[in-house]
């Protein structure tokens, strides 16, 4: 029969990651809402919806994820119950468009989430009703869940549970990193590139700040099935490429809000002359 976790393993969890987070990070927001928030969750399916917002901008510092990573790692280790947090900065949360949450989901979170330790960095939060599908997927991809953010957040986790899934997820990170390129031309000027390496030859036009170098790297890696199995096979080499994968799609993130501060009518929607 599965396992299923008992309401101590829940509380339990909340008060070493939040202890440790405190001890270790008291500069990083930890906020969580939904169900569990509520008292409403139905103990033994549950999981426990949060943030944690890092007091940086869209550059993070490696030492900082590695380090939560593995709070986050001990804690489920400890007690085995799912979760899902998402890890954002200050500087995306403020620009909105890249953070994976909309206009209604981010008033909800100012409205409900509970801040357990840090700063509340969720009140500067800013939200966009999505114009298009390729901006949403865009932040998803980065910030989501599921996203490179993310799969960094979650990599310890994953890797002392099942090592295949492990290196799956990063396998789907470096791949998220890599077709990165696309949405961004799209979203500045409409135009479907298929190919990564012809997007990626194409941002270098546009935006500078990128290590192109490793971006290139990270295709070269995908586009040879037996060589990647073969790193990802390798620890070690498997979170190099994760971590670089994070560092390349920060920087175009970086890039991209710099040299395009204000939203466009293919990212947001517009009412009265507004961005909404």
């Amino acid at each position: 029969m599965r396992y299923r976790p008992r309401k101590e393993e829940y509380e339990d969890f909340m008060e070493e990651f939040s202890r440790e987070l405190e001890i270790n990070f008291p500069e990083i927001c930890l906020g969580y809402f939904g169900s569990f928030r509520k008292k409403r969750a139905v103990i033994g399916r549950a999981d426990i919806d949060g943030f944690l917002i890092m007091d940086s901008g869209v550059l993070s510092d490696e030492s900082t994820v590695k380090g939560l990573s593995q709070i986050l790692a001990r804690a489920l280790s400890n007690n085995p119950i799912k979760t899902q947090f998402n890890l954002l900065d200050r500087e995306t949360i403020v620009d909105g468009r890249f953070a994976s949450y909309s206009k209604d989901y981010v008033d909800y979170l100012v409205r409900v989430a509970k801040v357990v330790t840090g700063p509340e960095y969720c009140r500067e939060m800013r939200g966009f009703h999505f114009k298009s599908g390729v901006l949403h997927s865009a932040a998803f991809n980065f910030s989501g869940p599921g996203g490179v953010r993310n799969t960094a957040l979650y990599s310890l986790d994953a890797l002392q549970r099942d090592y295949d899934e492990f290196s799956e997820l990063v396998e789907k990170a470096i791949d998220k990193v890599a077709k990165f390129p696309k949405k961004l031309i799209w979203l500045r000027s409409g135009k479907i590139v298929p190919c990564r390496k012809k997007s990626q030859k194409i941002l270098e036009k546009l935006l500078d700040g990128v290590s192109y170098g490793k971006l290139s790297e990270l295709n070269w890696v995908l586009d040879d099935v037996e060589d990647l199995d073969k790193r990802l096979q390798n620890p070690e080499e498997a979170f190099r490429l994760l971590y670089m994968g994070l560092e390349v799609m920060e920087e175009m993130v970086y890039a991209y809000t710099h040299e395009h501060p204000y939203p466009n009518e293919r990212e947001v929607a517009v009412v009265n002359g507004k961005w909404v």
